[in-house]
């Protein structure tokens, strides 16, 4: 029987390589094939599948049950609010020009009124 996990938090031997470490990935998913000789024979199913992704060794990982399209959909919906919130942002950018004008003018008006009456 075979599952697919998430590997998360990947802890990468790069020798102290601070930039490779940095563009290596910090959760891929892997598939287990449980029907195995134990625990040891799952780790290496799982380093032997990283290692062969990225070609570095694993030092660490944890892991977690995984559902591809269940992942595709957060990020779709995650992306989806990030594109919103960032037309809001250019909407509101679009309008500002306008908001300082109007504000001049206001201040220009206001400061001429209290001109007259003092």
């Amino acid at each position: 029987m075979t599952i697919t996990l998430l590997a998360h938090h990947i802890e990468w031997d790069t020798g102290g390589d601070i930039d490779a470490a940095r563009a290596l990935p910090s959760k891929l998913e892997v598939e287990v094939d449980l029907f195995t000789n134990g625990w040891t024979d799952i780790n290496s199913q799982i380093c032997d599948q990283l290692s062969d992704a990225t070609g570095w060794c694993v030092l660490d990982y944890s892991l977690e049950g995984y559902s591809a399209e269940a992942a595709f959909a957060l990020e779709t919906s995650n992306a989806q609010q990030q594109n919103e919130a960032e037309e809001e942002v250019s909407v509101e950018d679009e309008w500002q020009p306008l908001r300082d004008k109007w504000l001049a003018i206001s201040k220009r008006v206001r400061e001429e009124a209290e001109n007259r009456f003092k």
